[in-house]
């Protein structure tokens, strides 16, 4: 055997051994750092895209909790000047949140406080849609088997409902408001 040929093939082997020693290790660890980062990410675009989607989502629910709030304000308004009820119950919306619950986009909104408040506001818009159409139909009614008495308990029953809608409406929008834009300026703690 030649000497030459000996010395040389050591000299590889080792080069070859230490290379894979420490070169497989640092290629696997730069291999996970690299999907390390590629995951947070992703990670951080999923987020970005669920907030994105809760604001959206807030947002509808907002402006329609708003268009509940001014009908009611007109009532009240109209109520208090002509001391009639005036309510029309069909100017009461509660389509979107029966969409949105029905298409799972609720499962957006993170804040099970928020819910339950917007919850509370929609069952209590649906409360007196339902107190003004009864009251509508015992008013109204042509055959004359309405009594005032139930007339005016209907009414009672219609204004608590109102009243009650109103509440959970403003309570609502206000946690919305906090949800979405941040505390309100009166939430911030004073140095």
């Amino acid at each position: 055997m030649d000497i030459a040929f000996l010395k040389d093939f050591i000299a590889n082997m080792l080069a070859t051994a230490i290379g894979a020693v420490l070169g497989i290790p640092l290629g696997l660890w730069i291999n996970r750092q690299g999907q390390l980062a590629s995951e947070k990410r992703e990670a951080t675009r999923r987020t970005e895209e669920a907030s994105e989607r809760e604001r959206r989502v807030l947002g509808l629910i907002e402006t329609k909790l708003e268009g509940n709030e001014r009908v009611i304000e007109a009532w009240s308004g109209i109520q208090r000047r002509s001391g009639r009820p005036m309510l029309d119950g069909s100017r009461l919306k509660d389509e979107l949140w029966r969409a949105l619950s029905d298409g799972g986009e609720l499962s957006w909104l993170r804040d099970l406080e928020l819910i339950d408040a917007i919850s509370n506001a929609y069952f209590a818009t649906r409360l007196a849609k339902s107190r003004a159409t009864e009251y509508r139909d015992i008013s109204t009614d042509k055959r004359g088997r309405a009594s005032v008495y139930a007339a005016e308990d209907a009414y009672a029953r219609v204004e608590s409902a109102v009243a009650e809608a109103a509440r959970a409406l403003r309570a609502s929008r206000e946690l919305i408001a906090r949800s979405v834009h941040g505390p309100l300026r009166e939430d911030v703690p004073q140095l």
